[in-house]
């Protein structure tokens, strides 16, 4: 199985909306989500499913990501309230993937700090950063075993 865990991309400021939860993507952080995207789709990746937080700004990057991986198709996309970075534990938010088979590519799209605490769980406590936003970070996980395949940084793409 692979695992695609993306952070979303640059959020307007707190002070933008009285409710953390509707903070919405910039038209940079829109720039960020679609130059990963289109790395990811020139890499020949492509999800089986993809699971967002319930958070906008989440939702928006999920809908970049659907929209430029998968031009040709909808790829099923749920909605994951684990993912959110304040709502359960890392278990709780990997639990989705109990029900994928070891032949998908299954995309998380979360937020900081949970993105990098998802990566440290399903690589058996690697240290992980900070991802930037709009950050991916593919894992591959095949016999109880996870490694990271790739990275990819939005600063560092074209």
């Amino acid at each position: 199985m692979r695992i695609l865990l993306v952070r979303h991309g640059e959020a307007v400021p707190y002070d933008t909306t009285p409710v953390d939860e509707l903070r919405w993507l910039t038209s940079a952080g829109r720039c960020e989500v679609r130059a990963v995207a289109l790395a990811l789709a020139a890499r020949g990746v492509r999800f089986t499913r993809v699971y967002t937080s319930p958070l906008v700004r989440a939702v928006q990057t999920t809908e970049i990501l659907a929209q430029l991986v998968h031009p040709e198709c909808d790829v099923p996309v749920g909605v994951h309230v684990p993912l959110a970075a304040e709502e359960g534990s890392t278990v709780q938010a990997l639990s989705v993937l109990e029900r994928a088979g070891d032949d998908e590519t299954i995309a998380l799209v979360t937020h900081m700090p949970k993105v990098s605490a998802l990566a440290a769980q399903l690589t058996g406590g690697q240290r992980f950063g900070a991802f930037t936003t709009a950050a991916a970070c593919m894992i591959q996980r095949t016999a109880g075993r996870a490694e990271v395949e790739f990275m990819l940084d939005p600063k560092h793409l074209g």
